[in-house]
């Protein structure tokens, strides 16, 4: 594929949970991890063989934006500027930030309604340089009109009312732990394959 003269090098930067054994956007830009996502900041130099990796890519596609802390996309803009020696949102280079707001929010351990929009990249100070654009013809399930109007509705929040009442209720957290991952298989991982 080509834009003009230039060939187009995609750095791909899909999310992990999405595509098995796909490359995320941490590892592409080495971001750390860390439960408040606080003072996040990529090693990557221009140097590195990531940093030339970045020059040379035409574009970085990251998918599942919207989940992401706005920290974690501010360190890829600080990361790219940086890379590419240039004082401009993600350097100068075409960033693509995919996803779907109506479907998960940034996670906050334990946090407020208040504190999961101010991680959400709506609440980063870029957020109004982007260029958005929206998907009009859906992909997914564009082969049943019918449930992809039922999974809109739940989207815009005026969804069916489900009721819930037939799940187990747990009040301590060990609970939890113990239905998520389970002893048997915490003592034999092979059985997940």
């Amino acid at each position: 594929m080509q834009v003009g003269e230039q060939p187009i090098r995609p750095l791909k930067c899909i999310d992990q949970f999405a595509v098995a054994h796909s490359p995320s956007t941490h590892l592409h830009f080495q971001i750390p991890v860390n439960d408040n996502n606080e003072m996040l900041q990529s090693p990557i130099q221009p140097n590195d063989p990531q940093g030339e990796l970045i020059q040379m890519a035409s574009l970085s596609i990251c998918d599942e934006a919207p989940m992401a802390n706005k920290a974690v996309i501010a360190c890829v803009d600080e990361r790219c500027w940086r890379v590419m020696c240039a004082d401009e949102l993600f350097g100068g280079k075409v960033m693509i930030l995919a996803g779907d707001f109506q479907q998960t929010c940034p996670m906050i351990r334990n946090g407020l309604k208040a504190q999961v929009i101010d991680a959400s990249i709506r609440s980063w100070p870029f957020w109004e340089d982007l260029k958005i654009y929206h998907l009009t013809c859906p992909c997914c399930n564009a082969r049943n009109p019918k449930f992809q109007q039922w999974v809109d509705s739940i989207g815009d929040g005026a969804g069916p009312d489900i009721d819930l009442s037939m799940l187990k209720q747990v009040t301590h957290m060990q609970d939890i732990l113990d239905f998520i991952f389970p002893i048997h298989v915490l003592a034999d991982p092979l059985q997940c394959l």
